[in-house]
């Protein structure tokens, strides 16, 4: 009886001990375990909004450049009506480095193509002068007021061999023809 007895004891705190565990022990750690997932997915959204202050802080920083170099990029980009001093400019230029110029405005071409926003001039210059010459007018016109965008450059050499003078050095001598096809942006 006395060995019945600690067998019912020793099962009565095994089982004392299995609800014990089903019901305080599981929930708890149920309980901790979803606690662990929230902490996980609030730490996510916290970087996230983090990473998001950020970029916040980077698009103002942008902007306030932008902002602040806003009229120098507005002198850039010529306006509507301008036309005539961008054909002076660019000829003064051609003038003032002995290079002959002919420019050519694309306007058909910028009618045709559809994808072609309204604000943009497509050109076409051809010049013709020593390399020289020509080199100095590139300079010029990278340096000149307006923006222009080139997209193609076609350059040939315009001399016959009796041209050639055998005592002046080729590259002073020998007419280059250079044709320059791009764009212009217009406000």
């Amino acid at each position: 009886m006395k060995k019945n007895k600690e067998l019912y004891l020793i099962f009565f705190w095994a089982a004392l001990i299995i609800i014990v565990i089903i019901i305080f022990i599981i929930p708890n750690v149920i309980m901790i375990s979803d606690s662990a997932k929230n902490i996980k997915e609030t730490l996510a959204k916290l970087e996230n909004l983090e990473k998001t202050s950020q970029n916040k802080e980077e698009v103002q920083k942008n902007y306030q450049i932008i902002k602040d170099n806003y009229a120098v990029l507005d002198q850039l980009i010529p306006k509507k009506g301008e036309e005539l001093n961008f054909i002076t400019t660019l000829e003064e230029i051609a003038n003032d480095n002995n290079v002959q110029q002919k420019m050519n405005l694309l306007l058909a071409e910028a009618g045709q193509n559809k994808n072609t926003p309204a604000n943009i001039l497509p050109f076409q210059l051809t010049l013709d002068g020593n390399l020289y010459n020509i080199l100095n007018y590139l300079n010029d016109l990278e340096s000149n007021e307006f923006y222009l965008n080139i997209n193609k450059i076609e350059i040939n050499q315009n001399a016959s061999p009796s041209q050639i003078d055998q005592e002046q050095p080729l590259i002073l001598t020998n007419n280059i023809h250079l044709v320059l096809t791009g764009n212009s942006n217009w406000q």
